[in-house]
């Protein structure tokens, strides 16, 4: 029971941070969504869970502000620090979610959904640490190789990184779903 309650806590969060519109409430659930997950002692390093969303929130205040035209510099500012916090928020909300409920109690919660829908969650939710574990890797074998990691141009310093987790991953889901054909499941012939 509690974590259906969790479960419906989390989704009431979320939709009230997609239509949030105060930067101030949003910066302040940031900070309180924050401080909650660095006091949840979890498996994951909560560093290493931030740092890519502050660059794509980054990204996404850069893009605001350089292809915005429709409004002004100020107003181009603000849309894209909201939309940063925003997507900050959402994605410590489902690590802090999946930090305090295990995937078997997950797929549980979900039970009232078609099976088709619970396997693609459960493969979404079961392949998200070990993606993490592989870019894990990969940096370490391209720090092994001789990058600089502290190159000021983004996407020369992450290219190394996203271009061998992109591969690792579409060999991945393209193994997926040979078993999945092979083992005769619903749907999954493309005929």
């Amino acid at each position: 029971m509690a974590h259906k309650l969790l479960i419906l806590a989390c989704l009431c969060f979320s939709f009230a941070v997609i239509l949030t519109r105060n930067i101030y409430l949003t910066s302040l659930l940031s900070l309180l969504v924050t401080t909650n997950a660095l006091l949840i002692k979890t498996s994951h390093n909560l560093l290493d869970r931030i740092k890519p969303l502050l660059v794509i929130s980054l990204m996404v205040i850069v893009f605001q502000l350089l292809f915005n035209y429709s409004q002004t510099v100020e107003s181009r500012l603000i849309t894209g620090l909201l939309t940063a916090e925003k997507i900050y928020l959402l994605s410590l909300t489902v690590f802090l979610f999946t930090a305090l409920v295990s995937l078997s109690k997950l797929i549980e919660l979900l039970s009232f959904l078609p099976q088709q829908v619970r396997l693609m969650l459960t493969i979404t939710f079961s392949l998200i640490p070990v993606i993490i574990s592989e870019a894990d890797k990969i940096i370490l074998v391209q720090s092994s190789r001789g990058h600089n990691f502290r190159n000021i141009n983004l996407f020369r310093s992450f290219l190394p990184i996203v271009i061998p987790l992109l591969h690792r991953s579409l060999r991945r889901a393209e193994q997926i779903a040979t078993v999945l054909i092979t083992r005769g499941y619903p749907d999954t012939n493309p005929d």
